[in-house]
């Protein structure tokens, strides 16, 4: 009984793990409905990071620029 538990646990542990998610317990891996508060934030913040240093690095500070002129 234990085996196969600890079997089931690092099975879910490894999806959690790929969805880069830390998860207290199996439950929220097996729901499919996700607390918003996981969902939401990561998503909504994403996109602008990426945006932000996406612009022409030439367009960068000089201070900055110099290091990557070398």
């Amino acid at each position: 009984g234990e085996k196969s538990d600890s079997k089931k646990v690092k099975e879910l542990l490894a999806e959690a793990a790929e969805y880069g998610m830390s998860i207290s317990g199996p439950k929220e891996i097996i729901r499919p409905e996700v607390p918003p508060e996981f969902m939401a934030p990561p998503k909504a913040e994403e996109p602008p990071k990426e945006e932000e240093p996406a612009p022409k690095p030439t367009e960068r500070p000089k201070g900055q620029r110099s290091l990557f002129d070398f």
